[in-house]
């Protein structure tokens, strides 16, 4: 409180006496001597706060948490940014995955056309050569009726052009032969191909489904980080830290978590956990502890364990398993 001069200016404007009037407090040092001066007040005197305090110290304090508020807000910013670039560099190894998948189906069709048209000409040749064996038993099941003319000459001409045909049809049946073999042994090797493009397509399906499952947890860990630079810059309280207490095979516990429903969702490695509250979650929270059944199919147990339990915004817990 500062004594004011009795026609000081202030003291007229509001109709006050001059003892009832104080100097505004986070005012700077210079912004204080222009308020004194206007006012009539003497540059002697020192103004106090009702404990005696300089009312400059409230200012200094304030401009202390501002700034270690934005170093907080500049350290989250990185953190999403880093959080964002590996979100981007998974969808380019998505991509680039799903770009050979696709190559490997297209690769995959068109064997399979190539073996189906090997099937249709093996199948061909299978008929011709039944055709030829048909024709090669029937010319030799065939009665032979020899007229042998008066002249032997039409006779001999007549026995090399049958020798002739037969050794012609002999080697179009050899011929058939190694086309066949040729052909079931090109068959057998496309299977083959057919076989392991088929197996890498699902290798290609699995990890796929892998990098999706992470962009996912990815993209639920920024919004979470979002969520904390928000209720950061407006002043307000983040949740804090804890335990996530694993008794046995298909509970876990901790003071942090209210009753109510959740989602959980498990990274694929294992490394960690997130519980995110959802009305319409399967887990259900009571006295602070939630029953997994499956849990123990997931993440082994042995004896009893504690892990970090972190809040990523948003009333979202991470739990830190490696």
């Amino acid at each position: 409180m500062v004594e004011l001069c009795r026609n000081s200016p202030l003291a007229k404007k509001f109709g006050k006496k001059t003892s009832e009037i104080e100097v505004p407090e986070g005012l700077s040092e210079v912004e204080r001597e222009q308020f004194l001066k206007a006012n009539g007040i003497s540059n002697s005197e020192k103004p106090k706060t009702e404990d005696k305090k300089d009312q400059t110290i409230s200012k200094v304090k304030h401009d202390e948490e501002i700034g270690e508020l934005k170093e907080k807000l500049r350290k989250k910013e990185e953190k999403i940014g880093d959080l964002n670039k590996d979100r981007d560099d998974l969808r380019k190894e998505r991509d680039t995955y799903k770009s050979r998948w696709e190559r490997a189906r297209s690769d995959f069709e068109e064997e399979q056309k190539k073996s189906n048209d090997y099937k249709e000409q093996l199948r061909k040749a299978n008929d011709d050569i039944d055709a030829k064996k048909k024709e090669i038993k029937r010319l030799t099941e065939q009665p032979i009726n020899v007229q042998v003319p008066e002249d032997t000459s039409e006779t001999e001409k007549a026995l090399k052009k049958a020798k002739k045909d037969n050794a012609e049809l002999s080697g179009k049946i050899e011929e058939l032969k190694a086309e066949i073999t040729r052909l079931t042994a090109d068959n057998s090797s496309k299977d083959s191909t057919i076989e392991h493009l088929n197996s890498t397509i699902k290798e290609f399906d699995t990890e796929r489904a892998r990098f999706e499952d992470t962009i996912t947890l990815k993209d639920e860990e920024i919004e979470g980080l979002k969520n904390r630079m928000e209720l950061s810059s407006e002043h307000l309280d983040v949740a804090t830290s804890g335990l996530l207490i694993r008794q046995n095979v298909d509970e876990i516990a901790s003071d942090l978590l209210d009753d109510g429903n959740y989602e959980i969702k498990l990274a694929r490695n294992g490394s960690y956990m997130l519980i995110i509250p959802d009305v319409e979650g399967s887990a259900v929270c009571k006295n602070h502890r939630i029953m997994l059944p499956r849990l123990g199919e997931l993440v082994p147990f042995s004896i009893k364990t504690e892990y970090p339990l972190n809040p990523v915004g948003n009333n979202i817990f991470r739990v830190e398993l490696k």
